[in-house]
């Protein structure tokens, strides 16, 4: 995470921020309700390890494959796994495992199990779907799953414990990744946030390094090279510039914020504090926390290496325990959610078994 003062200089909207207060009679009020049932945040350096157990359950493993493999030489096309029903070339996810090794995610044999066995499965789902007629399998299989009053009260009890004991920094983090707030350890606000996020995750990638890039520099003495970079940043934000402004002239003619925000996929709705800096870019903290009323929008986007936020204060959350009728619809759609999934993910593992899966990992591991 880039240094804020150093990122808000060096950036062409950080330095804007700071002259919001020329602009306070320019933020419209656009008064909305807080609904706080969409989330999405943003989380760096979160570590995960693939984990093969459970394979012998879905098909055999053939094979004791050696070596890393290499990326840069011609692949020898030949089958990686076979089911009922058909199998999958190496050649076909090739690619799919080069990306998980890069990603550090997996490696060798554990990242070719990884793709092979999600190749199968996706095959599987295809055809099931074919079979049964529908174009939305996941709606098929879980139509008749349901939660119960004391599902969701259970699992309100479990989530009052737990987050009583959490920071406010891991509270943000838990409920902007999904989970319903029902013990909020400190004042903070309620935003929401229309994304523009980059058409391509090529750009994403670059913003993310010139920001990374600009933060390692001294203004004092690299000043020539972060004007550089900045100016490689504003090319690289200039359309997401001109969609941004489009949107807040929209707002400014008095169009519901609500209704522009369901426009863009992405969008959601946000716990922030002075705690939320790993969580988010420093310039959407800084838009988040400068606007001074609930109702006022930023007159401006903000930007983060996933595209440009335009942020509303929708309110405020207080400190303490959230009343369980408050948060109760909330809780109920995470939990049938979670159910949902659950039954989803046994049924697919229940058909790959099915379908008495064999994989040769030595085929992309080289």
């Amino acid at each position: 995470m880039a240094n804020q003062n150093t990122r808000a200089g060096a950036m062409k909207k950080g330095n804007r921020l700071y002259a919001l207060i020329a602009l306070a009679a320019a933020i419209a009020l656009c008064l909305t309700a807080a609904v706080c049932v969409s989330v999405r945040a943003k989380s760096e350096d979160v570590n995960m390890t693939a984990d093969t157990s459970g394979f012998e359950d879905a098909g055999e493993w053939d094979g004791e494959p050696e070596g890393s493999g290499s990326f840069g030489e011609p692949m020898e096309e030949a089958v990686a796994a076979e089911y009922d029903g058909g199998s999958v070339l190496n050649t076909e996810v090739a690619d799919a495992y080069a990306a998980l090794v890069e990603s550090g995610i997996a490696e060798g044999e554990q990242a070719a199990l990884t793709v092979l066995r999600d190749a199968v499965s996706d095959r599987i789902e295809s055809a099931k779907a074919a079979e049964l007629g529908t174009d939305d399998l996941y709606a098929y299989v879980t139509k008749d799953v349901t939660v119960s009053e004391d599902e969701v009260s259970a699992a309100y009890d479990a989530l009052r414990q737990s987050q009583s004991a959490m920071t406010q920094a891991e509270f943000e983090f838990t409920v902007n990744n999904g989970a319903a707030a029902t013990v909020i350890p400190e004042d903070c606000r309620i935003v929401k946030d229309i994304f523009l996020p980059f058409d391509s995750s090529e750009d994403a990638a670059r913003a993310n390094e010139l920001f990374d890039e600009i933060a390692a520099l001294d203004p004092s003495n690299d000043y020539e090279q972060i004007m550089l970079l900045n100016d490689e940043l504003r090319e690289l934000y200039a359309d997401l510039d001109t969609r941004s402004d489009a949107v807040i002239a929209r707002l400014t003619a008095g169009e519901d914020f609500d209704s522009i925000m369901a426009e863009y996929p992405g969008s959601g709705t946000y716990y922030v504090s002075t705690e939320t800096a790993d969580l988010w870019s420093d310039e959407f903290v800084e838009g988040a926390l400068y606007l001074e009323e609930p109702g006022q929008y930023t007159p401006i986007s903000m930007r983060s290496p996933e595209g440009e936020h335009i942020i509303l204060y929708a309110a405020d959350a207080a400190k303490g325990e959230v009343p369980y009728e408050q948060v109760k619809d909330a809780l109920t759609a995470q939990v049938l959610r979670e159910k949902k999934d659950e039954v989803y993910e046994a049924q697919k593992d229940a058909w790959l078994e099915e379908a008495h899966a064999v994989y040769h990992p030595e085929t992309l591991v080289g």
